[in-house]
């Protein structure tokens, strides 16, 4: 009896496009995870000559990745359709008409008719996974809670019933200036007071400031385009509204809601206390809400910045998995719309994903293989995120935008897409198209790594059709990680091709755009790229070389991602927080504009 075997890791896009085509044909397969079994890798190798998954067997027949398995499939379907039709009667009416089996058993009469595999390196997983934190998707990370009128909420609950409720669509304006989703101060106690059920004006008043101080909302200074200072002993952070308030029934203060208040922060859904808890009573308001300061961490509670990376990656891969298609033609293509932002596990996983702000996960504290593994993943996971929550940008001029602007806290540094790949990950080198560095102050450059190692390019996935597929990276064994990650993208024709009739290299694009990162020039280019391949790849590319007189050329890059549907469409511009003259601007760009004035009228 023969057997499908595929090698694969957890989140492999093409991994689930083959598995739900197998699966949506009732074909059993033996699933080999290579990364909770880190030995079997090297059988997928030894056996396939690729490194990249998903590598797929029939018996010990090899078929390829997701493309040739689909290729396969199709044939098969052709097979199976075929058996059907002659199988019936003599017409619909026929009294000798037979009746057809279901189409899995044609399936399984194709796979029976492979012999078994005998070969060891085919034998299914035994054996524990290599040990990983458990972790309990169901478990709030934060024990935030807050009781009012008796009723307990979670963070996440109280914050959910805040943005579903609370009024963000009038745009206040204040000297010249419009302020998105935000709202004022009498139009947000008319809300709290609705929402929950309070019997007076000052009741509200009393839990707007609770929710002020457990920084659920944020009062913005019109003066400087920015919120004013919330911290609970501070009484010279602005306006009082009597007895040291800061939330008051009046129309000329302007409030906004924590996930509003920096729309370019990714993970700005709440702001993380950790630390040590205390209660604080206002009114008709019990909170019970951590600290501003980390500086008491509760051990029990830190998993590390590591840990919580990882988790994020197993959330936002169940949470793909639930939304996944197995519809025929659309296998493992995620639904990146409407349903996916309702979830309840997209909810956790925005909470979640602010544990990101501690001060336990500073990059100045973390040496540089540390570093280096820790922005790989959050950069791989938080891309897919913003994808969803702000949405695929689809031009050149939008991409700049979603990558220079599009940021996540870290340790409370705000780091773009850009900052974490050309600032850390790249040493501070320029950005191919960008004038200067990203990073200009000694506090920032302090961040970037010491060298350039030209491999992450093959760890970074920007979420495009020829990106590299997403691995997770750990700083133990990160140099090894890259070599394979290397490997496995330089094996794909897509990515590396050698043309020996016509003496002709055909490389990535990502070697043309960071030529300098790999090479001293264009033609040392496939010099370096040598080292990454194997085998029969690898001797063409050395015949090319020693014979000499070849020339490069550079493949088209694929930005599309037509593995997930219905996502929203990125424009530049969308994040930006205020209309100043009817201008488009966020708070730096406010900033400097306030200071212009400022100085003029000087």
């Amino acid at each position: 009896m023969g057997r499908v075997t595929i090698f694969s890791t957890e989140g492999c896009p093409a991994c689930r496009r083959a598995k739900a085509a197998l699966s949506s044909r009732s074909i059993p397969f033996v699933d080999v995870d290579v990364e909770a079994h880190p030995s079997r890798r090297a059988d997928m190798i030894s056996l396939s000559d690729r490194t990249s998954v998903p590598q797929v067997f029939v018996g010990e027949n090899h078929v390829g990745g997701c493309d040739e398995t689909l290729v396969m499939l199709a044939e098969w379907d052709a097979s199976v359709h075929e058996e059907e039709g002659g199988e019936g009667g003599e017409g619909d009416e026929g009294r000798g008409r037979r009746t057809r089996p279901p189409p899995e058993d044609g399936y399984v009469r194709l796979i029976d008719s492979t012999p078994d595999p005998v070969d060891p390196r085919l034998a299914p997983p035994t054996g524990v996974p290599v040990a990983q934190k458990s972790f309990d998707i169901d478990r709030p990370r934060s024990r935030d809670v807050m009781t009012i009128r008796g009723k307990t909420y979670t963070s996440l609950e109280l914050t959910r019933t805040l943005v579903r409720s609370m009024p963000r669509d009038g745009s206040p304006r204040c000297c010249m200036t419009r302020y998105r989703d935000a709202f004022v101060g009498s139009s947000g106690v008319s809300a709290l007071r609705k929402i929950f059920e309070l019997d007076t004006r000052d009741e509200a008043i009393d839990i707007g400031e609770t929710l002020r101080r457990g920084k659920y909302i944020h009062r913005i200074d019109v003066l400087g385009g920015k919120e004013v200072n919330d911290d609970d002993d501070d009484d010279d952070d602005g306006r009082h509204f009597g007895d040291g308030r800061h939330f008051g029934d009046d129309d000329c203060d302007i409030f906004v809601l924590q996930p509003f208040r920096r729309p370019r922060v990714l993970n700005s859904l709440r702001a993380w206390g950790g630390g040590r808890r205390r209660r604080r009573q206002t009114g008709a308001a019990v909170a019970v809400a951590a600290a501003a300061d980390d500086d008491d961490d509760d051990d029990d509670d830190d998993i590390g910045p590591m840990n919580v990376v990882r988790r994020l990656h197993y959330l936002w891969s169940t949470l793909e998995s639930r939304h996944a298609n197995d519809d025929d033609g659309d296998y493992g293509v995620v639904d990146y719309g409407p349903a996916m932002r309702d979830d309840e596990l997209y909810w956790r996983f925005e909470e979640d994903a602010c544990e990101l702000q501690c001060k336990s996960a500073s990059l100045i504290n973390m040496d540089e293989r540390t570093r280096m593994a820790y922005v790989i993943n959050v950069y791989n996971v938080m891309i897919k995120y913003a994808f969803c929550k702000v949405g695929i940008p689809s031009t050149s001029s939008d991409r700049a935008s979603f990558y220079g602007d599009v940021s996540v806290d870290l340790g409370g540094e705000i780091l773009s897409f850009d900052d974490l790949e050309h600032g850390i990950l790249r040493g501070n080198a320029r950005h191919p198209y960008q004038l200067y560095r990203r990073f200009t102050t000694p506090a920032r450059q302090r961040l970037a790594l010491s060298k350039i190692d030209p491999r992450v390019h093959f760890a970074l996935n920007c979420g495009g059709g020829s990106c590299p597929p997403v691995k997770k990276y750990t700083p133990e064994a990160i140099d090894e990680e890259l070599r394979l990650a290397a490997s496995a993208f330089c094996e794909m024709e897509d990515n590396v091709r050698i043309d020996e009739g016509n003496r002709r290299v055909h490389l990535s694009k990502l070697m043309y755009w960071y030529r300098s990162d790999f090479a001293k020039s264009k033609v040392d280019l496939p010099k370096t790229v040598a080292e990454y391949l194997s085998k029969e790849k690898k001797t063409k590319m050395d015949r090319l070389i020693r014979n000499g007189n070849f020339s490069v050329k550079f493949i088209d890059y694929d930005w599309s991602t037509h593995d997930k549907v219905n996502a929203k469409k990125y424009k530049k511009g969308d994040l930006y927080s205020y209309t100043v003259f009817g201008l488009r601007m966020g708070s730096t760009e406010f900033e400097s504009l306030l200071k212009l004035v400022s100085s003029s009228s000087k």
